[in-house]
């Protein structure tokens, strides 16, 4: 179970005698206030190194949420198994409680890194559904779904969207000229057709566009090679040596506009997106050079803000935003949680005013006047909102959801 975007966890498991009884969750998100915190109350540190103990992570017996089932059997890289709770207490009420059913009595999970082997062991019916497909995969499927098909497609608009991070910081990408200049070599119409087969959308902002202040009269920006280059010719940036990079004096260096884009190793549609963009890119004279890592990897350098570009995919939730840890200066450093440093006066403002303005018509007017500076200064690339690729065995009644995976597997029922 989970508030608003909080996981619920039983406190008798995980904090036993107490420990952060007294401890109030605002003062941990303040770095200030939980550095000071953990200076002072020795508890802290103590409940972190259990948190993040092989108890908590790898043993059956410590890993237990406050829902209706329980960890059986676990199978690292192979399976997972979960069994029905005795007397779940939500049985009484999940009629009226959707959310709270539990009608299998186990849920079986199989890891199967090979998407042909996962469909293979789908249309024999070794297993029942299969989710996040390939969009290639996902047309084929449809294209072949007939009258007889024992299985049905899904494809929710999902809450998770993807957006290029860029670090206003570094000398390269200061200017917000070079920033929109990117933005315009992005093709993502084509790469929306040729990687994800139609299956995006396009948004302009960090909002989801399901909520109500999401600022549609912003316009997705155009794929425009011209456009980036004379952008970048205002910025300073020209290709004085006649290599088709452009370039500029820095601090006395010339150097070349050569931008690595970093990106996770779990995603061949986003390696796609990348290659894509770098073909687009040198047209206008940006040389982007895509890096593959390890998520972990990724996420550290991130964190420290050791990138140029990042490319990120995040999920948001159907509750009111709350953009301050990501976007106000008073994150913008060493430990904070503004990534991309951006931040001025007119910003923080509107952030400190949205998170205390109850009338929802006033504050939807301070979310859409948010959304018009990010998208003037553009220190990020908003990419797209994707669609859940989902199919299911048909012996089922389900109802798909925005939520990731797109289902609720405990409301499964056979027909």
């Amino acid at each position: 179970t989970v508030l608003g975007n909080i996981e619920v966890i039983p406190a008798y498991l995980f904090d036993p005698t107490d420990l952060l009884k007294n401890i109030e969750l605002a003062d941990l998100m303040e770095t200030e206030k939980a550095d000071e915190l953990l200076a002072n109350h020795p508890g802290l540190q103590t409940f972190a190194d259990a948190f993040v103990s092989s108890k908590y992570s790898t043993e059956l017996a410590g890993i237990s949420g406050s829902g209706p089932y329980r960890l059986a059997e676990w199978k690292k890289g192979e399976e997972l198994i979960l069994e029905k709770k005795k007397d779940w207490w939500g049985n009484a009420i999940m009629e009226e409680r959707p959310l709270l059913k539990a009608i299998p009595q186990r849920l079986i999970y199989r890891a199967i890194a090979d998407e042909t082997v996962a469909l293979t062991l789908f249309q024999s019916g070794e297993i029942d559904v299969i989710g996040d497909l390939s969009p290639n995969k996902f047309i084929e499927l449809k294209e072949k779904q007939g009258t007889d098909s024992f299985y049905d497609l899904y494809s929710p608009t999902s809450l998770e969207y993807s957006y290029l991070s860029i670090n206003t910081k570094s000398s390269k990408l200061a200017d917000k000229r070079v920033r929109r200049a990117l933005a315009h070599l992005m093709d993502l119409e084509n790469i929306n057709e040729t990687v994800f087969y139609g299956l995006a959308n396009r948004l302009v902002g960090p909002f989801l566009p399901s909520t109500n202040y999401y600022h549609d009269g912003l316009k997705p920006i155009p794929y425009q090679v011209e456009k980036a280059r004379t952008l970048l010719n205002e910025a300073g940036w020209k290709d004085t040596n006649g290599n088709g990079i452009v370039d500029k004096m820095i601090n006395g260096e010339l150097v070349e506009m050569q931008l690595s884009i970093k990106m996770g190793n779990g995603s061949k549609e986003g390696k796609a997106l990348a290659d894509l963009f770098r073909n687009t890119a040198k047209k206008g004279g940006v040389d982007i050079v895509p890096t593959v890592m390890e998520f972990n990897q990724l996420r550290q350098e991130y964190r420290a803000k050791d990138f140029e570009l990042v490319m990120i995919a995040t999920t948001g939730y159907p509750v009111l935003d709350d953009p301050t840890l990501s976007w106000h200066t008073k994150f913008d450093n060493p430990k904070g949680s503004n990534r991309t440093g951006f931040g001025n006066s007119q910003s923080d403002a509107l952030l400190e005013k949205i998170v205390e303005t109850l009338d929802e018509t006033e504050r939807n007017k301070l979310y859409r006047d948010f959304q018009e500076i990010i998208y003037e200064e553009q220190p990020c690339i908003f990419i797209f909102t994707m669609k859940e690729r989902i199919a299911v065995n048909n012996k089922f009644k389900m109802t798909a959801s925005t939520l990731r995976p797109g289902f609720f597997e405990n409301s499964f029922e056979l027909k």
